[in-house]
Order: structure tokens, then sequence, then C-alpha cells
């Protein structure tokens, strides 16, 4: 017999879910005992995590009410933070309540999807902003905006509304960012390089028994950004993919010059485990490492670069930059919508969003304008993550981005000519999506001027 979508998701839930919840407390209730650490194991179990209980003196002002369950991945030091927060909206709401589960980032996408498919779930789910396009598609969740508070836009940086704008769409709300910035080892590389070439040159002075240079990884989500410089972007802000002409081959010499500073990697951890052995001076990585760069070469060793400039261009590298988002089930309605939306605005206030910033706690990097964090190491990740640029939420991204990965590949570990290389990538990219195969203005040498860009759509 086979499983139906609601058995699948009940049996993944009931015979691997780990229950220590304690009751939710109501309105007034007495104070209960302190709930037990929640410390995320390595099995494929959800884990409810206890909320904390109303206050023992309630608000009478406040009439919203409702469960707000939430789904999420979270580390211990986030949902410790996460806990303080719903504790202070409690404060003002005490007559909603709150269920947390812990699921496996393997896990999560998974179980929420089967759940939603039923109409079942949680009515929030916290997950990365890739996320959002093809859960929106699939009608698992929806669009929250029509129930936000005028003017909460302006108070979140630009960045962060890209990362939850598909197609004219709001499909979710920003909590934290995320990006790719160039971290340094001060022991290594005392000064930060000005220009691509310096960077070159000081980390091609460190070649030598165990040191490597600066290993740097080539991979899309490393390198894609790095077409700024030459003044173009693969994608617009609708998600379309712009065909490059010039800017593709200025982009690819970018890569070819940085490739000199050591060797070349392409989504893999090699260049990580260089940088954190002490043998490589730059490392291009995620926010992500932070703590784990932190933790192995020290406060004063660790440091983040603003990005050098490239002269052939005159601009700036840079990385991408993405957000933590949540996502509003589809089927959450009435009380429980009310609640969560406004518990969502909550989390956006300036307070909350400085309290999950807190570099003794969460270590969120807020979305909040205007907000500054103490630890310099997180206000530098900050500092350059808002300077970014927004991640593509194309759902066809690997029709682009596998092609140009090729032609990376080629220039910078084969030693290919960059005409040839993205003429070849843009021959693959538009047989892929049936566009008729591209004039030779795309693989022109570059201009002062740059060749006018074509624009494709994705296909759904």
């Amino acid at each position: 017999m086979e499983d139906t979508p609601k058995s699948v998701w009940a049996r993944w839930i009931w015979l691997t879910v780990l229950l220590i919840a304690l009751p939710l407390a109501g309105c007034g209730a007495p104070p209960t005992a302190s709930p037990p650490a929640v410390v995320p194991t390595e099995s494929p179990a959800a884990t409810m995590i206890p909320s904390p209980t109303a206050p023992r003196s309630p608000t009478p002002s406040s009439s919203l009410q409702g469960t707000v369950a939430i789904w999420l991945d979270w580390s211990p030091a986030e949902l410790a933070g996460l806990q303080q927060a719903i504790q202070r909206f409690r404060q003002a709401h005490p007559r909603v309540e709150f269920e947390l589960v812990y699921v496996p980032s393997d896990g999560l996408r998974p179980a929420f999807e089967e759940a939603a498919a039923v109409g079942e779930g949680p009515t929030l789910l916290f997950g990365p902003a890739e996320w959002g396009p093809g859960l929106f598609l699939a009608e698992r969740i929806q669009d929250p905006s029509g129930s936000l508070l005028p003017g909460l836009r302006e108070t979140l940086h630009p960045l962060a509304w890209s990362q939850v704008s598909y197609r004219g769409i709001t499909v979710g709300l920003p909590l934290e960012f995320h990006g790719v910035v160039l971290y340094r080892n001060a022991s290594l590389a005392p000064e930060t390089p000005d220009s691509v070439e310096e960077l070159v040159e000081q980390a091609a002075a460190l070649r030598g028994g165990d040191l490597v240079g600066a290993a740097l990884d080539f991979g899309f989500l490393f390198s894609g950004a790095q077409l700024s410089p030459c003044e173009s972007r693969f994608f617009d802000s609708a998600g379309q993919f712009i065909l490059p002409g010039d800017e593709g081959i200025c982009w690819l010499n970018l890569l070819r010059t940085l490739s000199g500073s050591g060797p070349s990697v392409f989504n893999s951890d090699e260049d990580l485990n260089f940088f954190l052995a002490g043998r490589s001076a730059w490392l291009i990585d995620t926010t992500h490492r932070l703590d784990a760069i932190r933790q192995a070469l020290g406060n004063t060793v660790a440091q983040i670069d603003p990005w050098p400039l490239y002269p052939p261009s005159g601009g700036a590298l840079t990385g991408y930059v993405w957000s933590e988002n949540v996502y509003f089930n589809a089927a959450a309605r009435g009380p429980d919508l009310e609640a969560a939306v406004a518990f969502v605005t909550f989390l956006l206030l300036p307070d909350t969003q400085r309290l999950l910033s807190d570099p003794a706690g969460a270590r969120h990097l807020p979305v909040a304008l205007d907000l500054e964090i103490d630890d310099p190491l997180l206000a530098r990740a900050l500092q350059v993550v808002r300077g970014g640029q927004p991640r593509p939420l194309a759902l066809d991204l690997d029709a682009y981005r596998s092609p140009l990965l090729t032609a990376v590949r080629l220039v910078v570990a084969g030693g290919g000519e960059p005409e040839l290389a993205l003429q070849l990538a843009v021959q693959e990219i538009l047989s892929g999506t049936g566009t008729p195969t591209p004039t030779a203005s795309a693989t022109r040498t570059p201009s002062s001027t740059p060749t006018p860009t074509r624009t494709l759509t994705p296909s759904p």
C-alpha cells in the first residue's frame, strides 16, 4: 500500500519526533520550573522546544490570541535569543501561545512541504531565502504583505527585501543577513590590500614551505557577484538572466588575475582548511563561517577586509548577500495567522533585532536599517554585507550557473581564453533555454563602452 502525503508526513513526525515539551501555560498560569536546555542532535528527529510561560500578571489590554507554531533549525544560542524575544512578546500579548520545533537542516524543508501539502504543519517556517520561490509556486506558503503594518518596509535594508520579493510577490519576511566576505589572517598579511593586484602580489610573496599564498574558491556563489566591478549583473531585480557581453569577458579576466593568488578551488572546503590551518592568508567564504574562523584564529588575527578594487574597470569586488526568512504556511488562518504576523513584525523591530544580534547570544546580522553591532568582527561583516549584491532567486539558477562555472574553470584552471570560454557558456545557456544562438557581439573584445545586454526570461 502506497503512502499518502499525509501518512508520509505523519510517519516522519510521530516515528522520529522526540517530545520533551512542557505544557504551554495559559493566561495567568502559575510559574513553572525552568525548561531544560535544548541541544540539536545528529539524528533526523524533530524536537519540541519548551516555550516561555505567560507572565504572572498578564497585560489585560491585548486581545491578540492564537497559537504560533514555528519549525526551525537554529543553533542553541539562536534558540536562546528567540526564547527571550518570545518572552518579551508575551509580556504584551499573554494570550498568544508558542510551539517551537527544532528539525535538523536536511529534514526541515521536506518535513514542512509534506505537512503543508495536506494543510498541516507549523504557522511559521524559518529557512533560507532560496526556498521562497519554490514554496510559493507550490502553494505551500502565502504572501503576508496584506497584513503588514504601514511603513515596515522602510525600516529594513533594501537588500533584505530583495530576498523575499519574487516576480512582484512577497513570499516571506527577512530575519537576518548572510553573505560572502573576504577574510584575512592578520598574522600572515598585516596590511589590507587596496586592489586585486596588491592582494595577488602579497599572496605570491607568502608562498613557500607550508604556505600557499591565498587559496580562493571560484564556485558561482563566491565568484558570480564579481561581475559587479565590470558594471553588470547576471540577474536583474526580477530574477531574469542578463546575457553577458563585454562585461562577461571583463569578469573572466578579473577571475584569472585573482587566481594568481594561490590554489584555485571550486565548491569545496579545501580553501577553508588551508585558512584555518594558517596556510592561506585570505579566504572568500560566507558569514556562516565567522564563528569557526574566530575560534581557530582568535579575535586579533581573524579579520574581514573591504573588497579590493579592480583597476581595469575601476570598481570594487563584492559578494552575494541573502537572508534567513520567515515563511507563513498557506494553511494559516484566523487568530493564529494574526498572532504570527504580529510576532514576526515584533522580530523586525529595532529592539528585537538588537537582541538577536547580541554577540554573546544569537549573533545575527540584523536586517534593520542603521542598527550597529559592538563586536568588531561582526560589525565589519555587517558593513561588508550591506554593500553586497543580492543573491539571485531564480528557480532555474542551475541552467545558468553550471555553464558559467564551466567557463570559469576553463579560464582559471585550464588557461583558456575568456572570449572562447564565454562564447561556449552563452551557447550552452541559450540552447538550454530554447533561445536562438547569440550573435558574435556577445563575445567581442572588451571596450570602454559596455555592449548592450539582453534579458532572458527564466523558464517557470
